[in-house]
């Protein structure tokens, strides 16, 4: 038999998807016969496989001989053995923000260079916040993605519960995201709205965007704003109000106005060799009994590579706008 105690990190959860973590290389058909057998009991009863497990339970496992699950998170953790030190925006007990430089993945991929999950994950074993050894399920992970070769802040949760809540939080679009980026030619009007219909083609990692919707297109919308010219290109402001891959690229690329850089979208590469394109800003807004109510408005914000000595951030001192975060209606 095997037993656990659901820590805090654990509960939460379906006992089905728990149970997939702790035996990933066994089909779900196995836990439902299993159950009927009675060999997974909660607190010494057998109940539903969709049944929540909460912190404090009991988990027992009567397991056929040969069968033996994950001892702990950390058993299937392995880091890269040299990993550069995190660009920490923002840590709190719940939420860690960090700048992913760059050049670095967000997550994992298959050119085996660090990913910024590796190294926020080694910034917090050392520190102390996660310990692996500890956790049966759980694991820190990033809540939004970039792109490579595009700068910017990436929010992770701590803790399974605010991972839980950062995930909602962006899912209902109540986090603001704002990009500064460098597009080519002056936008006309120097503010207004960008909408479309976007497909993604995997095989070429390309999106294109198109007026009328398209056989398995998504609708994207954006907001911008022309922060200032810059010669015969512009220094310009984006507000997502959707979030799809490869969007601003893709969009601006559309309006005739490629990001300086940006080969793939054809943007002119004279200048600069990757896409002139920084997640700058990130800014949650979380309802009054939301857990992380306290970041309620919290702005954090960074430097992108590209942008002038001279100017100054574009978001200090501005207001936030009720439309950054509704919703978008699909």
């Amino acid at each position: 038999m095997y037993q656990y105690s659901i820590g805090p990190n654990d509960g939460g959860q379906r006992l089905d998807r728990l149970l997939k973590k702790l035996l990933p290389d066994c089909p779900t058909s196995l836990f439902y016969k299993w159950n009927r057998q009675k060999k997974i009991k909660l607190n010494r009863k057998r109940v539903e496989l969709s049944s929540f497990v909460q912190e404090g339970d009991q988990l027992d496992l009567y397991l056929p001989e040969g069968v033996t699950p994950r001892e702990s998170r950390g058993a299937g953790l392995t880091l890269p053995p040299a990993l550069e030190p995190c660009r920490v925006v923002y840590e709190d007990p719940q939420v860690l923000v960090l700048e992913k430089p760059v050049g670095v993945p967000t997550q994992p991929d298959n050119s085996g260079s660090p990913s910024l999950r590796e190294m926020a994950l080694a910034h917090l074993i050392q520190n102390g916040s996660y310990l692996p050894q500890r956790e049966h399920s759980f694991a820190p992970a990033p809540c939004n993605r970039l792109d490579r070769n595009t700068q910017g802040l990436v929010l992770f949760g701590k803790t399974a519960a605010a991972l839980r809540e950062l995930t909602r939080l962006i899912r209902e679009g109540r986090a603001e995201k704002r990009y500064l980026c460098l597009a080519a030619g002056t936008l006309s009007p120097d503010r207004g709205e960008l909408r479309g219909h976007i497909v993604k083609d995997g095989r070429k990692n390309r999106s294109r965007v198109y007026p009328a919707p398209q056989p398995g297109s998504k609708p994207v919308h954006s907001r911008y704003r022309v922060v200032a010219p810059l010669g015969e290109d512009s220094l310009v402001e984006i507000t997502l109000l959707t979030g799809r891959s490869h969007q601003i690229r893709a969009q601006l690329a559309a309006a005739g106005h490629p990001l300086l850089g940006d080969g793939k979208y054809g943007g002119p590469t004279d200048r600069y060799t990757r896409q002139a394109l920084c997640a700058y800003l990130l800014r949650l807004h979380p309802e009054g009994d939301s857990p992380l109510a306290y970041l309620e408005g919290k702005t954090f914000s960074l430097r992108p590579w590209f942008l002038p000595g001279d100017f100054s951030l574009p978001h200090e001192g501005a207001q936030t706008a009720p439309t950054a975060y509704r919703k978008e209606e699909h």
